[in-house]
């Protein structure tokens, strides 16, 4: 169970550092595909919560799982209006 939790947070750290790097290249389709990698890191860590919750036979697995989902269901969305913001500064700027 600690090497599911480890490459879950492996795994939205490395995104995170990769989008980070990104920017400075200032392209929308490298940021666009950088940001795909950190929703799936997001998703990632989501999995990774289910899976030891329901191993440790908790009643409000699902719930709270459910929950979690819906909070990073609107990160994941902020990161998209940031996106289109993103992008529609650098055509304006061009």
């Amino acid at each position: 169970m600690l090497a599911i939790a480890t490459l879950g947070f492996i795994k939205i750290i490395s995104s995170i550092v990769g989008l980070t790097k990104s920017r400075k290249l200032h392209s929308p389709a490298i940021t666009f595909i950088k940001s795909l990698n950190v929703i799936d890191g997001l998703m990632a860590i989501i999995v990774t919560q289910y899976a030891i919750l329901s191993t440790e036979s908790s009643h409000n697995a699902s719930e709270s799982t459910g929950l979690f989902g819906m909070g990073l269901g609107s990160v994941i969305i902020l990161i998209g209006l940031i996106l289109i913001i993103y992008v529609h500064k650098q055509k304006k700027a061009s």
